[in-house]
């Protein structure tokens, strides 16, 4: 009863802590994305640029700019052969590192103005 219950509220708080999304998988979320692979590399970077690209035109408004961004994400991630558990966290992550990388750019940008006026 309240025994079993704890225990797997507890399992189930440190396994969604680990960044899983939840206990039971379907089977197209058990196929691992591997990123080393080529065909399915260029797969999931045809399936993802476009959305991706007009993600991050939320932020910042200059098309080279943001294909540079997700150009260097899509490197990075080919260099280091990222495998992912599913298709949800890989799209999770993308967008993050997008949100991530335009905020910093955004921050950065900002930095070089203010510095600018100063001088």
């Amino acid at each position: 009863g309240e025994t079993y219950e704890f225990w797997f509220a507890l399992y189930r708080w440190v396994y969604f802590r680990q960044g899983r999304k939840n206990f039971i998988l379907t089977k197209t979320e058990k196929q691992r994305i591997d990123f080393s692979d080529a065909k399915r590399f260029k797969a999931e970077y045809e399936a993802y640029f476009s959305a991706l690209k007009y993600f991050a035109f939320r932020y910042i408004e200059d098309e080279e700019v943001v294909c540079d961004l997700l150009q260097d994400l899509f490197v990075k991630l080919w260099e280091r052969g990222e495998m992912f558990e599913n298709e949800m966290v890989l799209k999770a992550y993308l967008y993050r590192s997008v949100r991530n990388n335009c905020l910093t750019l955004f921050i950065i940008r900002n930095s070089i103005i203010q510095c600018l006026f100063l001088i």
